[in-house]
């Protein structure tokens, strides 16, 4: 027979067949209480419309330019430009932003490859673009 311990004298009145350590072990994790806002979304884009930076145009030329690779490429801004390329034998205008590192600049993750469809595409919509653009202004 085993020797008995202090605590074996007391009585659990739980009623559960499991120690307190068990049950911890075995409840949920409890939920998070999804956030909530007094203010609408409409509001909050409204407020940050007039907090907007108003960047300076980028004293950048837009003329065409050859990169190393023999790729011609139009600077649209201090770090985005408009590259002409070939992939898989298809030309594909690149619009990408750009970085430098030791020295050269590499291309970034943020930017879309156009097909020449999708370029046409881009640019016979422009007119709509320009006037959701002004309309989008007044506001």
């Amino acid at each position: 027979m085993a020797p008995k311990r202090k605590d074996d004298d007391v009585e659990d009145d739980s009623g559960s067949q499991f120690s307190e350590a068990e049950e911890k072990k075995a409840a949920p994790p409890p939920t998070k209480k999804a956030k909530t806002f007094s203010v609408s979304t409409h509001e909050r884009a409204q407020a940050d419309k007039g907090k907007q930076k108003q960047r300076a145009p980028a004293d950048v030329s837009h003329e065409a330019q050859t990169n190393d690779a023999g790729e011609t490429f139009v600077q649209l801004s201090g770090k985005r430009r408009a590259t002409v390329r070939v992939f898989k034998d298809a030309p594909m205008v690149d619009i990408r932003e750009w970085y430098t590192k030791d020295g050269k600049t590499l291309p970034g993750g943020k930017g879309i490859s156009l097909s020449v469809d999708q370029w046409e595409a881009l640019k016979n919509a422009m007119s709509s673009i320009d006037e959701a653009i002004e309309a989008a202004k007044k506001a």
